[in-house]
Order: structure tokens, then C-alpha cells, then sequence
């Protein structure tokens, strides 16, 4: 991709897929797997700069700050093995 076209990306075209999973132990504990065309544009210059997720991070450091909500979050890279 040149620079002019992964700039005008869109989430929508560099979110390959999400889930979201519950705990079975605890419901207050979530799992959330995203992944991405790449980590440099698709996630994060387009996704970490859309509306949706400036919105929902601001709302989430305000949980975290008031002591309600902890974070811990990891990168990988994908394997051809296995499938989703």
C-alpha cells in the first residue's frame, strides 16, 4: 500500500475480525481479541484515531482512574496454524 491509500483507510477495511468473551468464572471479566491488517496502520493509526474508539477510550480512563477497571493487554503475531 502507498502512504496516500493507508492513510484513507477505514476501520471498517483494516479490522480483520473481533470476539468478545465472558469469563466462566467471573462475569465482571472480558476478553476482547481484535485483529488487524497491521499493527502500524490498521491498528494503530486507524483504529486508535476513529471516533468510536476515541469515545469508548475516554469512558473506559475514567473507569480505570476510579479504580473499577484493569487493563492488561498483549500483541501478537499471527501463525498460519489453526484457524478462527
Amino acid at each position: 500500500n502507498s502512504s496516500s491509500s493507508s492513510s484513507s483507510s477505514t476501520t471498517t477495511e483494516t479490522t480483520l475480525s473481533y470476539k468478545v468473551a465472558i469469563s466462566d468464572k467471573d462475569p465482571l471479566m472480558v476478553l476482547i481479541l481484535e485483529r488487524y491488517s497491521d499493527k502500524s496502520n490498521g491498528y494503530l493509526k486507524v483504529h486508535r484515531s476513529g471516533s468510536e474508539f476515541l469515545q469508548f477510550r475516554e469512558k473506559l480512563k475514567a473507569m480505570q482512574d476510579e479504580g473499577g477497571v484493569v487493563i492488561e493487554g498483549e500483541s501478537y503475531l499471527e501463525t498460519e496454524l489453526g484457524y478462527v
